[in-house]
């Protein structure tokens, strides 16, 4: 394996290899339903014909779209898929239509179904049921492969006013405060 280690800045990477800005677009009638697809927003997954009908910033379409610039492994973001909550972390994997896609992964399994599964669970062992699957779909297919796990645990004082139980990566500091 040949590796060329080149030091960029957060900004540069986000711009340059993360988030596209120049992308096709569906076409669209006037209520605003698809009517012709490009085909560089199609590929084929596991011999099923997949198309990218939503593209957005972070989900500029198929892996051969996704980035201006070739690249293969960043430690930019800290991205993670802490199983604090494995159903907020469902964006990752939702196949080509996601909000949040930057990479063009599709998974070559049903990890919707799966998760609805987990979301729907009345039962423990029917939640176990769904991750378990889940997780070992993805340990076989490897779409992302995080470095690290900090061994943290997060926690805040009391009165602190923005967080969600939803996918964090840390402090938001715009949107987290302490009242007076």
């Amino acid at each position: 394996m040949d590796v060329t280690v080149e030091a960029i800045d957060g900004t540069r990477f986000n711009n340059e290899y993360w988030q596209q800005t120049d992308y096709p677009t569906p076409e669209t009638n006037e209520e605003g339903e698809v009517t012709n697809v490009p085909d560089e927003l199609v590929d084929t997954v596991n011999g099923e014909e997949v198309e990218w009908t939503q593209p957005t910033a972070t989900n500029p379409g198929p892996r051969n779209i996704t980035s201006n610039q070739e690249w293969d492994m960043e430690v930019v973001f800290g991205l993670n898929t802490y199983p604090r909550n494995p159903l907020t972390n469902s964006v990752f994997f939702e196949g080509a239509n996601p909000l949040y896609n930057p990479v063009g992964y599709y998974p070559g399994f049903d990890a919707e179904q799966l998760f609805q599964n987990a979301r729907e669970a009345t039962t423990q062992e029917e939640l176990a049921d769904a991750l378990i699957e889940l997780f070992a779909n993805l340990a076989e297919e490897q779409p992302y492969i995080m470095l690290a796990f900090p061994d943290d645990t997060v926690g805040y004082r009391e009165g602190l006013e923005g967080p969600i139980e939803n996918f964090s990566n840390g402090w938001n500091l715009p949107a987290w405060r302490y009242g007076e």
